[in-house]
């Protein structure tokens, strides 16, 4: 024993040298080689220490938040205090494999409840919980374990709650990177073809969203854009119409055609259409429809026989009034008394209404100033009569716009058909006839 604390002063006395005579050749450098042992041993040691505790205790407290979830006798303080809990660790410490599918059961069931906080709760650490797994590079496990959670988040797409639709919505963005193709099923078939107002009016949202932020491809889906601008709820077509607005706004020249033709093949409202083109810079869609131009024309050219041969009717009596001013009865008069018409046929000259009624031979009597004259007078008065009325000062001609050469080739082709086969004298006797 007396040996024992005789070498123990002795050995301290000689760690105490040893660092003097160190400390003596280089103070500074001693204090930075101090620090960095002790912080390496922290690092490597300590923490390491506690992370593998705090994983282990992990498992155990995510099967108990589940069982307390399950329970109904369990208030809802202390339901969310465990989902706090969880939530808190999970923010600071990685979570162990065998941990995530009593976690992602929690939170089924949670944003299942009721209860407005604990589903609160529930979606607040399903944020957390899905970021710590990426950084983690367990996407597919998310992807694997979240197939549970589809159909809950869908319905709640449509909950009445516009908070909760877009905390559903936004659970189905984080999401996405893990299972994009699942997601956009659920989302974009699922509900927007859904029978819910507010769950197509939340994923029409969720599309402009993910189309600014993440890149989606939005092309396929133009149909059932295009489709719920005939809803039946007015929220839904004012939320599809500011959509395809959104989406067009920077399309291509070639997209924005599209749009149109999918506009016309629905047969989307005209202040719904009008209101859509003209945001995107397209003009009204009365001035671009190659439909009506043509049908007009054609209409006119089918009115044009008919109403020449009516003119020619029309001119004796034209003529006849031009020049005597007289009304009907003066003339169906002169009908009756054959000597007062010879007699006023020897003064003035004769309208060519009774010109019809006379023999030929009087006719070959009449002069070539009279005919010529005659001949004038039909060409001015039966021109206003050709058009009806209408004038090519009245007519305004508006401009088409045109996107790409492709549209071009439509218009030119549908004129082609509409006169196609209308050239022959046969087709002219039919509308004649007709």
């Amino acid at each position: 024993m007396g040996s024992d604390r005789s070498e123990l002063p002795l050995n301290r006395a000689f760690v105490a040298v040893l660092l003097t005579f160190v400390i003596s050749l280089n103070p500074p450098k001693f204090f930075i080689y101090t620090a960095t042992a002790v912080s390496l041993y922290v690092l490597l040691v300590v923490i390491k220490f506690e992370a593998q505790i705090s994983m282990s205790t992990m498992e155990p407290k995510a099967a108990e938040l589940l069982a307390t979830l399950r329970n109904h006798n369990v208030s809802v303080e202390t339901k969310i205090a465990h989902l706090t809990s969880v939530k808190s660790d999970i923010k600071q410490k990685n979570v162990p494999e065998g941990a995530v599918p009593s976690i992602f059961e929690s939170l089924r069931l949670s944003i299942a409840s009721q209860h407005f906080s604990v589903l609160a709760a529930g979606f607040s650490t399903l944020g957390h919980f899905l970021k710590r797994l990426f950084i983690q590079e367990q996407h597919d496990l998310v992807s694997a374990q979240a197939r549970h959670l589809y159909p809950l988040l869908l319905e709640r797409l449509g909950d009445h709650k516009e908070r909760v639709r877009t905390q559903a919505a936004q659970a189905f963005t984080d999401l996405w990177p893990a299972a994009n193709a699942e997601v956009e099923h659920y989302v974009l078939e699922l509900a927007l073809a859904g029978k819910n107002p507010r769950a197509r009016e939340t994923s029409m949202i969720w599309l402009c969203n993910m189309t600014k932020s993440h890149g989606l491809l939005f092309r396929a889906y133009v149909p059932r854009l295009v489709a719920c601008l005939e809803d039946a709820d007015s929220a839904v077509r004012d939320t599809a119409k500011t959509t395809v607005v959104e989406l067009f706004q920077n399309a291509p020249p070639r997209a924005k055609s599209d749009l149109k033709k999918q506009l016309a093949a629905n047969n989307v409202r005209k202040s719904i259409t009008n209101a859509i083109l003209s945001n995107l810079g397209l003009g009204s869609p009365d001035q671009e429809l190659p439909t009506s131009r043509p049908a007009s024309r054609a209409g006119n050219l089918h009115q044009r026989p008919a109403s020449r041969a009516e003119t020619l009717h029309r001119r004796p009596v034209s003529r006849a009034e031009n020049l005597h001013q007289r009304p009907a009865s003066a003339m169906s008069s002169r009908t009756q008394h054959h000597g007062e018409v010879s007699k006023e046929a020897d003064t003035q000259p004769e309208p060519e209404s009774v010109h019809t009624t006379r023999p030929l031979s009087s006719r070959a009597d009449r002069s070539q100033p009279d005919v010529a004259e005659c001949n004038a007078t039909n060409d001015t008065s039966s021109a206003p009569s050709v058009y009806t009325g209408v004038s090519p000062e009245n007519i305004e001609i508006v401009p088409l716009n045109v996107e790409i050469t492709k549209e071009i080739d439509d218009i030119v082709n549908h004129i082609l058909h509409e006169y196609d086969g209308r050239e022959t004298e046969e087709n002219w006797q039919r509308v004649r006839n007709a």
